[in-house]
């Protein structure tokens, strides 16, 4: 049939089982009560069980609304996002569609980022992961130094973001370094703001404070650190 068709009432009935076809809407001025059925429709909504509604495509169940209000579904692709068709959860989109809602999480990202620190330095290791929650991107990574050639001595470069333009630098944390170029009391990481670096200064035995200059990278350096910064 095609048209509209207003009904005041639908009720279930167990002794009936048929289908009704309609090309454009039905319109319910009341209620629609559903009896319970293991038939799982092509595409449409039933109910699995008492207080249950699940809807469903392709003869699967896709999304269940359960007794206690709860919203159950299996995976969800934000905007025109495809979701993921890996494990269980919440897709977004390759680029971020920011919201200026300070409730609203836009993005979500986890992956592999290459620390390096420029020239022909050679590495036995080179490794780096993060992890971008909103607007704040926490980065770890591990480098060991074969030769460091005409690289840098105190910086690597290849953040997977460029951070936020701020008046004060973002911290980091070292958590193991060893062979390093200089003798020192401590070292630690930052990223300047507008950057896609990390930045080592050190404290030296003969030192009152802080220097962000000193060599430490050379042949055999070995440094794992993390980085927090926002966007």
């Amino acid at each position: 049939m095609a048209g509209t068709i207003v009904v005041d009432r639908i009720e279930s009935d167990a002794s009936y089982a048929s289908n009704i076809n309609v090309a454009s809407q039905i319109t319910f001025s009341n209620t629609v009560n559903f009896g319970i059925t293991s038939v799982i429709p092509v595409a449409g909504f039933y109910s699995p069980s008492t207080n249950n509604v699940a809807f469903t495509t392709a003869s699967t169940e896709r999304m269940r609304i359960n007794a206690s209000g709860n919203l159950q579904i299996n995976n969800l692709g934000l905007g025109a996002t495809t979701p993921s068709t890996s494990g269980t959860g919440i897709t977004f989109p390759a680029t971020a569609s920011a919201s200026s809602d300070a409730n609203t999480l836009d993005d979500y990202e986890e992956g592999s980022w290459t620390p390096t620190l420029g020239g022909n330095t050679t590495y036995s290791v080179q490794e780096g992961k993060y992890t971008r929650i909103g607007n704040f991107v926490y980065a770890v990574g591990i480098v060991v130094v074969t030769t460091l050639g005409t690289g840098s001595t105190t910086t690597l470069s290849g953040l997977p973001f460029t951070s936020a333009v701020q008046s004060n630098r973002f911290p980091g944390s070292i958590a193991f370094y060893s062979s390093i170029a200089v003798s020192i009391v401590t070292m630690y990481c930052f990223t300047n703001n507008n950057s896609v670096t990390v930045q080592f200064g050190t404290v030296a035995s003969s030192q009152s404070g802080t220097d962000d200059t000193r060599a430490i990278f050379g042949n055999s350096a070995h440094v794992q650190f993390s980085i927090c910064y926002r966007v």
